[in-house]
């Protein structure tokens, strides 16, 4: 569980690196959330998913019970090293990451 601490803004994730091979890939995790007051900025608002260094549209906020999020990439090289990210980007709330995580190769 990641949680705001008080009058902190929240800037927290889970992270791993993983080494793919050229391809389409989907990331994807069940994530739930609490009282969350979503910051937004470029890389995306509230809890959600993506990559290191990319932005993302999937986002929970407020009082959602467990929901399938994914995030979708290429990797346009033979080999790469990609970070995953599962992120809370808040003002207040806790979010809730259900392992395990998940990801597939899609082409």
């Amino acid at each position: 569980m990641i949680e705001v601490a008080p009058d902190q803004p929240c800037l927290a994730s889970w992270r791993q690196r993983v080494l793919l091979a050229e391809g389409k890939y989907r990331f994807e995790a069940k994530l739930r959330t609490a009282d969350v007051e979503p910051i937004a900025d470029e890389k995306g608002q509230g809890a959600g998913l993506r990559i290191s260094g990319a932005n993302r549209e999937n986002h929970l906020a407020g009082n959602s019970d467990w929901k399938s999020l994914h995030y979708e990439f290429e990797i346009a090289e033979p080999q790469a090293e990609v970070e995953l990210v599962a992120e809370l980007r808040a003002t207040k709330g806790r979010l809730w990451i259900e392992l395990p995580l998940r990801l597939r190769k899609i082409d």
